[in-house]
């Protein structure tokens, strides 16, 4: 019972970071997650937005960086989990650029090209 208390309680107290927080504490996904969707709501558009443009670098320079890494290795699966990070980081950038009229359409951009350079 106590295990489940505290286990609830804890999640309670992680759920309640905004995304400033998040980001603060280096969980650049878990805050430009959080950012998209305070502005769908509406809530504290200004401050999410600068969220998202800085968690969106972070977000780009790491999958690069894990592109790179997987890229130049031999084996098939290390090519395919590049390509999907790729796509999925991809997928969610473009997403949040369409919500924030193109604000962040040089990371977005910069990541087209090394997912494209990583499918040939």
């Amino acid at each position: 019972m106590k295990l489940i208390y505290f286990s609830l309680l804890a999640l309670c107290i992680l759920s309640c970071k905004s995304p400033t927080q998040l980001l603060e504490k280096g969980d650049c996904d878990q805050a430009f997650n959080r950012a998209v969707k305070e502005i769908k709501k509406r809530k504290n558009v200004a401050q999410n937005i600068k969220v998202i443009e800085k968690s969106t670098e972070l977000r780009v320079a790491a999958a690069l960086r894990f592109a790179e890494i997987k890229s130049n290795s031999e084996k098939t699966k290390d090519w395919v989990n590049a390509q999907t990070k790729l796509y999925k980081t991809l997928e969610e950038i473009g997403e949040a650029n369409i919500l924030l009229k193109g604000s962040i359409s040089e990371p977005y951009d910069e990541l087209c090209t090394a997912k494209k350079d990583i499918d040939f």
